[in-house]
């Protein structure tokens, strides 16, 4: 792939949520969505701790349906404005990839995006789940060969450094499908438009092959975002609201750089 990445992000990446007169109408709003979040959640917690001192020492089962109501209204508000923002995310990336001459998409078809939110949502509850069976059989290798040690030290030795082998290659396996994996699968859900495409093996083998290096630099580009981000939270007063803008501001860069990427990948990776 004839790419570079970082001349991309120097060039075009780190302007792009302010590359437009109107960017408010996307970049803005988008972070006031986020905003609606953060309070949500915040309200969630204050009001859950002086609730419990409240609520202390009284009888919860004649008030518990009182509370599941609203409680219930709100969680599913912030399941609607997480599956809003990831839909946005993946539409940008999409018109990216597409090369349209509206990169930022305006907030409208909110149904659409919704639905590619859930898309994004099910590709990555899939991987955890893979994830999570990796991760279980490591630790019963691991557990088995420290019984087994207790009886039998030259039997159990090596199945214990299996085990923990075995939880090193799912340490980069994760990394793997959080930086690469993940990000091909869903190029290959907005390329066939299908979600069952996204686990196509052979497109997945072919993407990584072609791509994984700018998605690598990618990822490790946003952690590094991530971590500059969580130091702006540490400055008094206004850390908050930086952190406000600049979380957001990441996700439309990464976005950008991963659109990118999708754009120069398609010529080698088209679905079949």
């Amino acid at each position: 792939m004839n790419l570079n990445i970082i001349d991309k992000l120097t060039n075009e990446g780190l302007k792009f949520p302010f590359d437009k007169p109107d960017w408010f109408n996307t970049f803005g709003i988008y972070c006031l969505i986020n905003l609606v979040s953060v309070i949500i959640w915040t309200g969630i917690f204050i009001g859950g701790y002086f609730g419990l001192i409240f609520l202390a020492g009284l009888d919860l089962t004649s008030i518990s349906l009182i509370l599941l109501i609203p409680l219930s209204i709100v969680i599913i508000i912030l399941i609607l404005i997480s599956l809003y923002l990831g839909g946005y995310n993946l539409e940008m990336m999409k018109n990216i990839k597409e090369d349209k001459e509206v990169k930022k998409p305006e907030h409208k078809n909110i149904g659409y995006k919704l639905k590619l939110g859930l898309c994004k949502i099910i590709i990555q509850a899939v991987v955890s789940i893979l994830m999570v069976i990796f991760f279980a059989a490591a630790g019963v290798l691991i557990i088995w060969g420290i019984a087994l040690t207790a009886d039998l030290p030259i039997a159990g030795i090596p199945i214990a450094i299996i085990g923990l082998l075995f939880t090193l290659f799912f340490i980069a396996l994760t990394l793997y499908f959080q930086g690469i994996g993940v990000p091909i699968m869903i190029y290959n859900f907005l390329d066939s438009g299908s979600l069952g495409r996204a686990f196509n093996t052979e497109n997945i083998i072919r993407g990584t092959r072609n791509a994984w290096q700018n998605l690598l630099i990618i990822y490790l580009l946003s952690i590094v975002g991530t971590i500059i981000t969580g130091v702006l939270t540490q400055i008094p007063c206004i850390g908050f609201l930086l952190q406000l803008v600049a979380l957001p501001y990441i996700v439309f860069v990464v976005s950008f750089l991963t659109g990118t990427v999708y754009y120069h990948l398609q010529p080698k990776t088209k679905i079949k």
